[in-house]
């Protein structure tokens, strides 16, 4: 199932892969201060499993779509 994400919104990694488009992950320190853990693109797969981070967030970039693969 597809998720039709818009600019500025944040969701959590959850437990699941995502396949994705113009995302930028986010963690914060102890302090509270945001830091980035990267940016994403077409064809690029993300995931707490993957990234072993948490806190987790994606930031929707553009108007973009992630998917669920697994």
């Amino acid at each position: 199932m597809a998720i039709a994400l818009t600019k500025g919104v944040r969701t959590s990694l959850l437990l699941a892969l995502w396949s994705l488009k113009d995302l930028q992950t986010l963690t914060w320190n102890d302090r509270g201060t945001a830091m980035t853990l990267g940016y994403w693109g077409v064809g690029d797969v993300l995931g707490q499993s993957l990234s072993g981070v948490q806190p987790d967030q994606m930031e929707c970039k553009t108007h973009s779509e992630i998917k669920e693969i697994f």
